[in-house]
């Protein structure tokens, strides 16, 4: 099974009555200055809302709490962050690296008519 399909499967639980997943990727919370995450978390996009989901730090696909929910319509961002990409969305910043999880990040920033940096 592929990650993006685990995700999709594990985020079922947080979602609303009728949304549909559109978008899912990791991403994480790094320590100023350094590479190490703070915290992981799974980006779940829906037609409706963008749910950001807490994981454990060993079990980065099963996610454990809703973090936040913010509307579709929440300003986002999308950029490069030296070696790592970033995605702003609302007052949450998250880091992130790999082609497919741009990809996912990419679109989740394009359907808000976010620009990207």
């Amino acid at each position: 099974m592929a990650v993006r399909d685990t995700l999709v499967a594990r985020a079922a639980p947080f979602l609303g009555d009728g949304e549909v997943v559109q978008e899912a990727f990791r991403a994480r919370v790094r320590l100023p200055g350094t590479n190490l995450a703070r915290a992981t978390y799974v980006v779940v996009g829906t037609q409706s809302s963008v749910l950001i989901l807490k994981t454990s730090i060993w079990s980065t696909k099963a996610p454990k709490t809703l973090a936040a929910r913010v509307p579709r319509s929440t300003p986002m961002t999308l950029g490069k962050a030296g070696l790592w990409w970033e995605v702003q969305i609302g007052d949450h910043r998250l880091q992130f690296g790999g082609r497919s999880t741009v990809a996912e990040a990419r679109r989740l920033v394009e359907a808000a008519g976010s620009p990207l940096t």
